[in-house]
């Protein structure tokens, strides 16, 4: 048995951060949101002022990691594909 997927790999950022922080950026708590025009000086705020943890995300590598787990790291079924662009976080991602 081989899984593969292709899809749309994504950075997570976590980090906590202060109240302030989410209401300057118009941030529900414990909310998922689409990034507009607006948030795009958050991600430099947020690295530099905050202690972050960086993850692998996306639906398509979530699943490949997900079924990879399922079967156990000693059965290697699992191979996920997907571009990254050639920037920072891109450098990160790989």
């Amino acid at each position: 048995m081989h899984i593969f997927g292709l899809g749309n790999p994504l950075l997570d950022i976590t980090a906590k951060v202060e109240d302030s922080f989410l209401e300057k950026y118009g941030l529900p708590k414990n909310s998922a949101i689409l990034a507009e025009a607006k948030h795009e000086t958050m991600y430099d705020e947020v690295i530099n002022k905050f202690e972050i943890e960086y993850s692998a995300g996306g639906a398509t590598q979530n699943t490949m990691r997900f079924c990879q787990w399922v079967v156990g790291k000693n059965n290697q079924v699992t191979t996920f594909v997907g571009s990254v662009g050639n920037d920072y976080f891109g450098k990160i991602m790989e």
